[in-house]
């Protein structure tokens, strides 16, 4: 096979794993819970070339590998698609079809998902999506192959949260609401929508204080928080309210970079994004160490996004990514805790005392990671109290716990971020 005849067979194949992923999306897309996660429990364990991740707009497929330059990859992509599809549909146990009541669910959510991704003036869209969200989560609570996994799902969370089951009701009634309304605000970031019909403004008692340090201060620092509230605003209000001079750092899964690394205009020239499992950790805590550099974190994320370390998380031992202690640790950066949350109308950022977590005398690595782990796990669990309908993660709560759930309901309740 000569050179053009390989490119051109490279890239029909590219072609075909493109629209496999599409088509295992729409698959999986196509029921509600817990129906969908009856699908992903079919599919093969021993898959090394996608993941699934859940995210505000549904479940979302992910290459594990670049389908340009790879062409084994590719390959071995498109049969593991092939073989995902496959297995859901010649299951031995095949899903009932889809009541009048869920289609209509899944009708509203495509209304729904139109309207967050839309460009109309916020006021409008923060209404109709309050609206929406409230008659789909009305209207899913009416599908019978659901109620059992809902019924089931609202009393553990009620264990959990130690709330009656009609509080965890209504808190999981507003989630969906600021689930897809703070998506709707993170997508208007992205696309820079500063025309004057979105400006986000925030209350952050602490903000004099922290520019004021800043100032007499060029150490590093690590800016952690949760997924809670208009976080993509908050990051970019801390990071407009620095000097130029000072150099952002920011890590992701996946997504547009471009956007991100632009998210805040003053600093764009010195904003570096990062990508989760493909750049080396060595460089960010090489560039913490020489100085004058904030790295932007979120810490409230699973096995799915690297290793984690064990912690205390609502009376029970849970698993959090370790990656965040570590790199301020080994980068000797101080931390710098936050979280950002709605409240009588208006939105809010709130500062926690920062700190430095050194080694303490014969302390290893890994024990000072889980120390600092559980330092931030434990402010995330007073936040989450306080605002637990905000917190992006509340309807997967259980997933975080140690032993509780298996490694495939670990993977598919993660967010992309």
């Amino acid at each position: 096979m000569n050179d053009v005849a390989r490119q051109e067979h490279a890239s029909s194949h590219r072609q075909q794993c493109l629209a496999l992923q599409l088509r295992l999306e729409e698959l999986i897309n196509s029921r509600i819970e817990p129906l969908n996660l009856m699908m992903l429990a079919l599919l093969p364990a021993s898959r090394r070339t996608f993941r699934v991740t859940r995210g505000e707009q549904g479940f979302s497929v992910h290459f594990c590998g670049n389908i340009v330059d790879d062409i084994i990859f590719t390959k071995t992509l498109h049969q593991e698609l092939s073989a995902a599809i496959a297995a859901i549909q010649n299951s031995c146990h095949p899903l009932s079809s889809a009541s009048a009541t869920e289609k209509l669910v899944i009708a509203f959510r495509k209304i729904l998902r139109r309207v967050v991704d839309s460009t109309i003036a916020p006021a409008l869209q923060k209404g109709t999506i309050n609206i929406l969200s409230g008659i789909q989560i009305r209207l899913a609570g009416r599908v019978k192959d659901a109620r059992k996994y809902q019924s089931t799902r609202l009393e553990v969370l009620s264990h959990l949260l130690q709330e009656p089951q009609s509080t965890v009701a209504d808190m999981l009634r507003s989630h969906q609401y600021y689930l897809q309304w703070n998506y709707a605000r993170r997508l208007r970031h992205l696309r820079q929508s500063d025309d004057g019909s979105f400006k986000q403004t925030f209350c952050w008692p602490e903000r004099d204080a922290y520019v004021a340090m800043s100032r007499d201060c060029d150490d590093s620092r690590v800016l952690v928080s949760i997924h809670m509230g208009d976080f993509f605003g908050a990051f970019k209000a801390i990071a407009d309210a620095l000097d130029q001079s000072r150099s952002v750092i920011s890590l992701r899964r996946e997504g547009d970079t471009d956007s991100i690394r632009t998210l805040s205009r003053r600093h764009a020239a010195g904003h570096r994004v990062y990508m989760h499992g493909k750049e080396n950790p060595v460089t960010i805590v090489r560039a913490l160490r020489a100085g004058g550099q904030t790295l932007s974190v979120m810490f409230d994320l699973g096995r799915d996004f690297g290793e984690t370390t064990e912690a205390l998380f609502f009376g029970h031992r849970a698993r959090f990514v370790r990656g965040p202690a570590e790199l301020a640790i080994m980068g000797r950066a101080r931390i710098y805790p936050f979280v950002s949350y709605s409240e009588d109308g208006r939105d809010w950022i709130r500062m926690e005392p920062a700190f430095v977590p050194e080694l303490r005398p014969g302390e290893s690595l890994q024990d000072a990671t889980s120390r600092v782990t559980q330092t931030l796990v434990t402010l995330a669990e007073r936040w989450i109290r306080q605002y637990p309908a905000q917190w992006k993660y509340l309807d997967t709560l259980p997933s975080y716990l140690a032993n509780e759930n298996s490694g495939q309901q670990q993977e598919v309740v993660s967010h992309a971020r």
